[in-house]
């Protein structure tokens, strides 16, 4: 299967787009497009909130604290990379 990228306005106008018909099979794939949208944006927030409290590169805790001891670098580093991309 060919990779194809994704945007987050792409995405929307596609939902719009499905659910401008009476299809049922259109109209659900709307539907789980907006689903997924939503728990993507309210994981992305809890990241966000989790990162703000633990992330010790940053200066939100100090490395000798339990929580700041145990996140290896590399995580944060993935985590911060993840929030920069919709």
């Amino acid at each position: 299967m060919t990779k194809v990228n994704t945007y987050p306005e792409m995405n929307t106008r596609i939902a719009d787009l499905l659910k401008m018909g009476n299809n049922y099979t259109d109209l659900y794939a709307a539907q789980y497009i907006e689903e997924l949208r939503a728990n993507s944006e309210q994981l992305r927030q809890i990241l966000h909130l989790i990162l703000d409290n633990m992330d010790y590169t940053a200066g939100n805790c100090r490395l000798n604290e339990r929580v700041g001891a145990v996140l290896p670098r590399d995580l944060i580093k993935q985590a911060r990379e993840a929030l920069l991309n919709p």
